[in-house]
């Protein structure tokens, strides 16, 4: 048992840090002409085929059952949570949205302690507090804040911390394959958001070669292994282990920032 926990803990880890290094990717897309809501389109997009193939390579005979309720909201919390916060970023500052997003790891045992029963210990509640601490020192606000831009991120981090607290209670991850699981996760972002490109023209093929490299590079890394490995971290360790140590990933960002993009580290930082 502590040996599989173990096992999950490196696996969420590693997830952390392979959603930590998308800011390297999104600036280069960015740059190249993309933006936040078409590339979390090619995002979800440009991993199904790869699922896909995995899927069939890996697990040949795997029955797939058709989505039941119980996917249903795994699948809805799953694809809302980077369309709330990518909304979000059109209307408040990405520190300040960062901030309200990362609150989900308290929301996690908050969720695990009232609905699931499941005990919290003590020292986990000291290390979600010392994260939203850390986090909250991300967070520069100005003389006027969004309302409704707060309130978007904050809604990201409740379907996010329902998407981790439920996502190994469903039992999803027993009757599907990790490949197949995602694929189907993905499909429905996909959908999502090819229906938010179109609603706000946000649509931007006209990328240069160098963008689309760097926009397969983040879908591959992150929509393919971080979220598979993430899953089966979440599958092994739990929720509450996983939501405290996926607060690496903002870490991952700011060291980062400040060896490969020359950002400046302040005090606060």
């Amino acid at each position: 048992m502590l040996q599989k926990r173990i096992q999950g803990i490196v696996l969420v880890t590693i997830a952390a840090v392979l959603f930590g290094l998308m800011p390297l990717w999104v600036i280069k897309v960015y740059d190249s002409g993309g933006n936040s809501i078409f590339l979390s389109f090619c995002r979800f997009a440009l991993s199904v085929p790869v699922l896909f193939a995995l899927d069939r390579k890996f697990f040949p005979g795997h029955s797939h059952p058709p989505p039941d309720r119980k996917f249903f909201v795994v699948c809805v919390t799953y694809v809302l949570t980077p369309s709330l916060l990518f909304f979000s970023y059109t209307r408040i500052a990405s520190g300040l949205a960062t901030t309200a997003h990362f609150t989900y790891p308290a929301l996690v045992l908050l969720l695990c302690r009232v609905m699931f029963h499941q005990k919290i210990p003590a020292a986990k509640y000291l290390c979600c507090l010392l994260c939203l601490g850390g986090v909250a020192l991300f967070c520069t606000v100005g003389d006027q804040v969004d309302s409704m831009g707060l309130i978007l991120a904050l809604f990201s981090a409740v379907t996010y911390a329902l998407y981790v607290s439920y996502l190994p209670v469903s039992g999803v991850q027993e009757i599907l394959s990790p490949f197949c699981l995602t694929l189907r996760l993905n499909l429905a972002g996909v959908i999502v958001l090819a229906v938010l490109n179109t609603v706000m023209d946000t649509w931007a093929f006209h990328m240069t070669l160098e963008g689309w490299i760097y926009t397969l590079a983040l879908s591959w890394g992150t929509a393919v292994g971080a979220t598979i490995l993430f899953q089966r971290g979440v599958q092994l360790c739990g929720p509450q282990n996983a939501a405290i140590c996926s607060v690496l990933e903002p870490l991952t960002s700011v060291v980062c920032g400040v060896v490969f993009l020359y950002e400046p580290c302040t005090s606060q930082i």
